[in-house]
């Protein structure tokens, strides 16, 4: 084995959890001789404090990481294997998966409860599908939460009494010093664990040669084994991480067993299949398999039937095998070595075949189809509102900063402007975005002083800007019912002063002038100072190379340009279509050869929910004809 002749980099998450893990293979290579340091990584799961079924599943955790990984930030990434999509990615290998700890799940309980011990009604919280049916199953009287936070914050959460009790995989807590938390194991037979619970997975580049050889020394090979076959029944029915599927892989005696279980709604009884390989020792023999029901029988499934022919023949009975062939079948198979993969991988699927004839595919979450990702600008006022309306239209979303203002460059016609309306000036303010209102609060003067003051009234194109001026100290007199876009806020001021007004329009360097060109055109007097200067924010942390974003949700002109800036940088993003507020960021998203598929006529939660759901049935190819929506006659508030 030839040591590297610099640090090996490392990849990994910053969590408590992360950070002990990967300071366990750090100590394992360091053993070797090798040095190792350490690059912290951000992901997209640490970045939300969502529910993993809304947010993509425990995939979200490793894409950053993977990323980085194929941009040669790192040489090598340790993930929790159940984390691990079944997905390989081109360019990257498993270089390694060490020995397993506990696979088992535990609880967390207060006063030392027992699950059968709880109270009726107790809360008890958890971050797993899987888990919260389980919990369910035993005990349908008890209160099941979802959970989120590092395993410190949960177990945090009981010991406060804020939750009864949490479940937990047992190694984590083994891992990070917490096992005296535990007041009780589940039995992997009963509940058997997320598919690769327990195990680490040590990722490098496939053509880093000299790192590939270097980890093959940390390599369990019964651990990889147990795994795959786990793995392979999720691949087989297509279940996402956050599946309500458990399975458990292991050498039992002279031969590879995997049990798997599904749990459904209702109350229903869950769905398990049982199966297992046998492992030959160097002179080819091999043993019977147990099936489903713990007997000896004949193994089971075309793969399996050709492998059992394969091993027996030549072999004679189980019965005549020497002591010695035996004795070697049973050291052959502690370590896994007469096993391929192919072998591990045939014998989950077998398993899944299994769970699929009972009817898995009736369970939600297996055979489907992950829900499309979008990525959501950051509000100007720094809310979640996108976001939310993203996920009740069922998508997945990632919120970004797009767009990034700067305010210095304008200051002083701002402060100006601010004088003009303590003046009197205007009869009106009109404010097409939060970020005006910022630029004026920057002027130093109380706004609220200053209304009173000039006397105008505030016109507000959308139900957030007006949000914002309210919470700065303004009274507003005017937000469009419906049409939350230039058109909309000047039709509504028309209809309010028909002599003719004036009025100031704070604005971007980028604004397309609508609003002041249709009052102009009724006989006001009007006034646009450019307010603030809008850049793409271009965020540093992507996880966007390994699965590109399904769809983008663009506010205005300004977002499409933004999001065009992202795509010079990212082409991988390229295919993602837009959602548009109105015919201002439609026509910029088209000049910019960027696919529109929906639109929104109002920046209001129900009509951006409606838009983001009809772009959701067109990804997913359920919409009549396959047609996108025309754009709306105006642009909406936005940037």
């Amino acid at each position: 084995m030839t040591l590297p002749d610099r640090p090996l980099r490392l990849g990994t998450r910053g969590s408590a959890l992360a950070r002990t893990q990967s300071g366990l293979v750090v100590s394992a290579l360091e053993a070797l001789g090798v040095r190792v340091e350490i690059v912290p990584i951000v992901t997209s799961g640490d970045r939300s404090t969502a529910p993993l079924t809304q947010i993509g599943g425990t995939g979200v955790f490793v894409t950053a990481v993977r990323d980085a990984l194929l941009a040669d930030r790192c040489d090598l990434a340790v993930h929790s294997l159940k984390d691990l999509p079944v997905d390989g990615v081109p360019g990257l290998t498993l270089a390694a998966v060490p020995a397993r700890a506990d696979v088992r799940d535990a609880l967390c309980a207060r006063d030392g409860y027992r699950l059968a011990d709880l109270p009726p009604g107790a809360v008890i919280g958890t971050g797993s599908h899987r888990r919260a049916l389980h919990l369910t199953a035993l005990r349908p009287d008890l209160r099941v939460v979802g959970l989120r936070g590092n395993v410190d914050s949960r177990v945090e959460r009981v010991r406060s009494g804020e939750l009864d009790a949490v479940v937990l995989a047992a190694a984590g807590l083994e891992r990070l010093g917490l096992l005296a938390s535990v007041t009780e194991f589940f039995a992997p037979l009963d509940s058997p664990p997320a598919p690769g619970q327990g195990a680490l997975a040590i990722e490098c580049r496939s053509e880093d040669e000299a790192t590939v050889a270097l980890l093959a020394a940390l390599d369990d090979r019964a651990t990889r084994h147990a795994v795959i076959a786990e793995r392979a029944v999720l691949a087989r029915l297509d279940a996402g991480c956050t599946a309500p599927v458990g399975a458990w892989g292991r050498i039992d005696g002279d031969e590879l067993l995997v049990d798997a279980l599904i749990w459904r709604e209702g109350g229903d009884e869950p769905l398990r299949a049982r199966a297992a390989w046998p492992i030959r020792a160097a002179g080819g023999s091999t043993t019977e398999s147990a099936g489903a029901d713990g007997g000896s029988q004949a193994v089971a499934g075309t793969a399996l039937d050709a492998a059992a022919t394969r091993a027996t023949a030549g072999s004679g009975s189980a019965g005549s095998a020497s002591t010695a062939s035996a004795a070697a079948t049973r050291a052959t198979a502690s370590s896994g070595a007469g096993l391929t993969e192919a072998d591990a991988a045939a014998l989950g699927t077998w398993v899944a075949e299994d769970l699929l004839r009972q009817g898995a595919d009736a369970v939600e979450g297996i055979g489907a189809k992950p829900a499309p990702t979008i990525v959501v600008p950051i509000p100007a006022d720094g809310s979640s509102r996108w976001e939310d309306c993203a996920r009740e239209a069922g998508l997945v979303p990632e919120s970004i900063e797009l767009l990034s203002a700067e305010y210095e460059h304008d200051a002083p016609a701002v402060a100006a402007l601010v004088m003009d309306l303590g003046r009197g000036s205007y009869t009106h303010l009109a404010l097409t975005s939060s970020r005006a209102l910022t630029a004026l609060k920057r002027a130093g003067e109380p706004l609220a002083a200053v209304q009173r003051v000039g006397g105008f009234t505030v016109a507000a194109i959308g139900p957030a800007t007006a949000a914002a001026a309210i919470a700065a100290g303004l009274s507003v007199g005017l937000v469009p019912a419906e049409d939350h876009s230039a058109h909309g806020l000047a039709a509504g001021l028309l209809r309010t002063r028909h002599a003719a007004g004036s009025a100031a329009i704070p604005h971007s360097d980028l604004a397309d002038g609508r609003l002041a060109a249709e009052l102009r055109g009724a006989g006001w007097r009007v006034d646009e100072v450019i307010a603030y200067r809008i850049h793409a924010a271009l965020p540093a942390v992507t996880d966007w190379s390994l699965r590109p974003p399904d769809l983008v949700f663009l506010t205005s002109g300004s977002a499409a340009h933004a999001w065009h800036q992202l795509i010079a940088a990212t082409p991988a993003i390229r295919g993602a279509g837009a959602i548009v507020l109105g015919r201002g960021a439609a026509d910029a998203a088209a000049a910019l050869g960027i696919p529109v598929i929906a639109t929104a006529t109002a920046a209001d939660a129900p009509s951006l929910t409606r838009a983001m759901r009809n772009a959701r049935e067109i990804v997913n190819g359920h919409n009549e004809g396959g047609k996108t929506r025309p754009p709306p006659p105006a642009p909406t508030e936005g940037a």
